[in-house]
C-alpha cells in the first residue's frame, strides 16, 4: 500500500468470506477481505486520510439517489516506472454514472440487491467533464476503490458542480461486467457488518 513517502506492506491475518463447498474464490461474488492495521502499520503509513462514519451512507437509498461516482487506481494507468525507487506517480480512475437496477443482470451473474449495487460503465466509450466523448479508462486493478453516492443529485442539471460535492461511500468494486455493461460492488454496509462481528468475538 502506498505512503506518503513509500510502499508499506500489509502484513497481518486477513480476514475474508469463506466460499461455500465445492466452489473457488472465482465464485465468490461478495469478495472482500479486511485487515486490522496495528500501530506499527499506521505509524509506517503516515498522515493518510481514512474514510470517517460520517462519509458512509447509513441508510437506504431514496428513489432519486442513483447519480454516483467510482474512485479507485487502475492498474494500466500506475505502474511502477522507477524501480529501484520504486517511484509511482498515482494516477486515479474518476468515473460518475447512473445505478441500474435492472433484475435479469442481478440473476444473470448472481448477484442480490441486499448485497450488491450495479454501476452502468462503457467499456470502450465515456464523457469527459466537458461533455466530449472519449475512449473509456479501462478498471482493470481498480477492484476495491469505492462506490460514492452523489448527495443532492436528483437529475443531470440539477447539480452545481461549482460547489464541492458531497459523497457517501456505498461500496467496494468486485467485477467488470463487460457484457452487461456494469461494474458491480459489494455494498459497504454488508462489510461493515462483518467487521463488526470481527470485532465482538473479540
Amino acid at each position: 500500500m502506498g505512503s506518503n513517502h513509500d510502499f508499506v506492506e500489509l502484513i497481518g491475518n486477513w480476514e475474508s468470506v469463506e466460499t461455500e463447498e465445492g466452489k473457488t474464490r472465482d465464485d465468490d461474488k461478495i469478495d472482500f477481505a479486511f485487515l486490522e492495521l496495528g500501530v506499527t502499520i499506521l505509524s509506517q503509513l503516515g498522515n493518510l486520510k481514512f474514510i470517517s462514519n460520517n462519509e458512509v451512507l447509513n441508510r437506504d437509498l431514496k428513489k432519486h439517489e442513483i447519480y454516483c461516482s467510482v474512485f479507485g487506481y487502475p492498474h494500466s494507468k500506475n505502474k511502477i516506472k522507477n524501480i529501484p525507487k520504486k517511484k509511482v506517480k498515482p494516477i486515479p480512475f474518476n468515473f460518475s454514472s447512473i445505478l441500474n437496477f435492472e433484475e435479469t443482470i442481478f440473476e444473470k451473474y448472481s448477484y442480490s440487491m441486499d448485497s450488491h449495487f450495479l454501476l452502468e460503465f462503457d467499456h470502450k466509450r465515456s464523457k469527459n467533464s466537458n461533455g466530449e466523448t472519449v475512449n473509456s479508462i479501462s478498471p482493470r486493478g481498480v477492484s476495491g476503490g469505492g462506490l460514492f453516492l452523489i448527495e443532492g443529485m436528483e437529475d443531470t442539471s440539477s447539480y452545481n458542480f461549482m460547489n464541492v460535492p458531497t459523497f457517501k461511500l456505498l461500496g467496494i468494486l468486485i467485477e467488470n461486467q463487460k457484457h452487461d455493461r456494469v461494474l458491480a460492488f459489494t455494498k459497504i454496509n454488508l462489510i461493515l457488518g462483518a467487521i463488526h462481528q470481527y470485532i465482538r468475538s473479540g
